[in-house]
């Protein structure tokens, strides 16, 4: 959606491709954190499975 929106912002502005570049950036952006939320609560449970303690960096 983002990609789309900002091509045509661009057709009505004239500032090809720049707003096309920053609908794709903020579409990624949206899509990378709406996977984080739905993977997040996935990995939690691993941590509870494996006796609550987590592995690499978040270990604390």
């Amino acid at each position: 959606a983002g990609l789309g929106l900002g091509w045509w912002a661009d057709s009505a502005t004239g500032l090809t491709p720049v707003l096309t570049l920053l609908g794709l950036a903020v579409g990624v952006g949206v899509a990378v954190f709406g996977t984080w939320v739905r993977v997040r609560p996935l990995l939690d449970d691993g941590a509870e499975a494996n006796g609550g303690q987590r592995r690499g960096r978040d270990r604390r």
